[in-house]
Protein backbone atom coordinates (compact mmCIF):
# COMPACT_ATOMS: atom_id res chain seq x y z
CA UNK A 1 0.00 0.00 0.00
CA UNK A 2 1.20 3.50 -0.81
CA UNK A 3 1.09 6.81 1.18
CA UNK A 4 -1.84 7.99 -1.27
CA UNK A 5 -4.04 4.66 -1.04
CA UNK A 6 -3.50 4.71 2.61
CA UNK A 7 -4.95 8.26 2.77
CA UNK A 8 -7.86 7.89 0.84
CA UNK A 9 -8.91 4.51 2.73
CA UNK A 10 -8.64 6.75 6.14
CA UNK A 11 -11.08 9.51 4.43
CA UNK A 12 -14.10 10.15 6.85
CA UNK A 13 -17.88 10.47 5.60
CA UNK A 14 -18.75 14.80 5.14
CA UNK A 15 -21.05 13.94 8.39
CA UNK A 16 -18.25 13.07 10.63
CA UNK A 17 -16.02 15.70 9.13
CA UNK A 18 -18.84 18.07 10.22
CA UNK A 19 -19.20 16.91 13.83
CA UNK A 20 -15.21 17.19 13.84
CA UNK A 21 -15.05 20.60 12.53
CA UNK A 22 -18.12 22.08 15.05
CA UNK A 23 -16.20 20.43 17.85
CA UNK A 24 -12.33 22.10 16.74
CA UNK A 25 -14.17 25.23 16.24
CA UNK A 26 -15.82 24.90 19.79
CA UNK A 27 -12.11 25.00 21.07
CA UNK A 28 -11.31 21.26 21.04
CA UNK A 29 -7.80 20.96 20.50
CA UNK A 30 -5.78 18.83 18.33
CA UNK A 31 -6.18 15.08 19.65
CA UNK A 32 -3.23 13.71 18.27
CA UNK A 33 -0.40 15.04 20.53
CA UNK A 34 -0.20 12.46 23.95
CA UNK A 35 1.06 8.84 24.35
CA UNK A 36 -1.02 6.00 22.67
CA UNK A 37 -1.13 2.56 23.18
CA UNK A 38 -2.25 -0.85 20.86
CA UNK A 39 -5.77 -2.00 22.28
CA UNK A 40 -5.67 -5.25 21.68
CA UNK A 41 -1.87 -6.50 21.93
CA UNK A 42 -1.16 -9.19 19.37
CA UNK A 43 2.21 -9.60 21.02
CA UNK A 44 2.48 -9.89 24.85
CA UNK A 45 3.43 -6.52 25.15
CA UNK A 46 1.17 -3.71 23.29
CA UNK A 47 2.76 -1.03 20.79
CA UNK A 48 3.11 2.46 22.06
CA UNK A 49 3.85 5.69 20.39
CA UNK A 50 4.52 9.67 21.65
CA UNK A 51 3.11 11.98 19.66
CA UNK A 52 4.62 15.98 20.59
CA UNK A 53 2.81 19.13 20.09
CA UNK A 54 4.78 19.79 16.92
CA UNK A 55 3.60 16.03 15.50
CA UNK A 56 7.02 14.42 15.98
CA UNK A 57 8.20 11.62 18.22
CA UNK A 58 8.68 8.34 18.91
CA UNK A 59 7.84 4.65 18.73
CA UNK A 60 8.11 1.16 19.69
CA UNK A 61 6.45 -1.23 17.66
CA UNK A 62 5.57 -4.98 18.29
CA UNK A 63 4.78 -7.28 15.32
CA UNK A 64 4.08 -11.09 14.94
CA UNK A 65 6.13 -11.09 11.87
CA UNK A 66 9.08 -9.56 13.72
CA UNK A 67 8.66 -12.39 16.45
CA UNK A 68 7.68 -10.16 18.82
CA UNK A 69 10.96 -8.11 19.42
CA UNK A 70 10.87 -4.22 19.78
CA UNK A 71 10.94 -1.97 16.82
CA UNK A 72 11.44 1.64 17.86
CA UNK A 73 11.33 4.27 14.95
CA UNK A 74 10.98 8.26 15.09
CA UNK A 75 8.49 10.00 12.71
CA UNK A 76 7.35 13.47 12.01
CA UNK A 77 3.49 13.98 11.09
CA UNK A 78 1.67 16.09 9.27
CA UNK A 79 -2.21 16.42 9.45
CA UNK A 80 -3.53 15.40 5.75
CA UNK A 81 -7.32 16.11 6.85
CA UNK A 82 -9.29 16.60 9.50
CA UNK A 83 -7.72 14.24 12.64
CA UNK A 84 -5.88 12.34 9.91
CA UNK A 85 -2.47 12.54 9.83
CA UNK A 86 1.04 11.07 7.41
CA UNK A 87 4.32 11.09 7.57
CA UNK A 88 7.95 9.42 7.19
CA UNK A 89 9.39 7.25 9.48
CA UNK A 90 12.90 6.00 10.58
CA UNK A 91 13.42 3.05 11.98
CA UNK A 92 15.89 2.49 14.57
CA UNK A 93 16.39 -0.81 15.86
CA UNK A 94 18.81 -2.33 13.57
CA UNK A 95 17.53 -5.86 13.48
CA UNK A 96 14.47 -3.84 12.38
CA UNK A 97 15.97 -1.89 9.60
CA UNK A 98 17.72 -5.39 8.44
CA UNK A 99 14.53 -7.18 8.04
CA UNK A 100 12.39 -4.43 6.91
CA UNK A 101 13.83 -1.16 5.75
CA UNK A 102 15.34 2.09 7.20
CA UNK A 103 12.76 4.58 6.39
CA UNK A 104 9.21 4.15 5.62
CA UNK A 105 5.70 5.90 6.42
CA UNK A 106 2.64 6.12 8.59
CA UNK A 107 -0.84 7.12 8.39
CA UNK A 108 -3.19 7.93 11.48
CA UNK A 109 -6.61 8.13 11.74
CA UNK A 110 -8.16 9.71 15.55
CA UNK A 111 -11.64 8.69 15.54
CA UNK A 112 -14.31 11.46 16.39
CA UNK A 113 -13.63 10.79 20.39
CA UNK A 114 -10.66 11.92 20.30
CA UNK A 115 -9.63 9.09 22.33
CA UNK A 116 -9.09 6.02 20.06
CA UNK A 117 -8.24 5.77 16.42
CA UNK A 118 -6.44 3.74 13.65
CA UNK A 119 -2.71 3.30 12.86
CA UNK A 120 -0.84 1.99 10.10
CA UNK A 121 3.27 1.56 9.55
CA UNK A 122 4.56 0.93 6.40
CA UNK A 123 8.98 -0.21 6.17
CA UNK A 124 9.83 -1.43 2.97
CA UNK A 125 7.99 -5.31 3.00
CA UNK A 126 6.61 -4.48 7.16
CA UNK A 127 3.64 -3.45 7.71
CA UNK A 128 1.76 -3.03 11.20
CA UNK A 129 -1.59 -1.91 11.42
CA UNK A 130 -3.46 -1.68 14.56
CA UNK A 131 -6.42 0.07 16.85
CA UNK A 132 -5.06 2.57 19.50
CA UNK A 133 -6.29 4.22 22.61
CA UNK A 134 -5.19 7.35 24.56
CA UNK A 135 -3.44 6.98 27.44
CA UNK A 136 -2.20 10.27 27.94
CA UNK A 137 -2.28 13.65 27.46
Amino acid sequence: MDREEAVMTTRWPLWALTVVSVGWVAGCGDPFPGTWEEEDPSCDRPSEFTVEDDLTGDATVYADDMGCEPCRFDFEMEEADEWVYTGDVTVTTPACIAACDETGFAVCEVYDDGESGHCTVSVGLCTKGAEFVKVSD
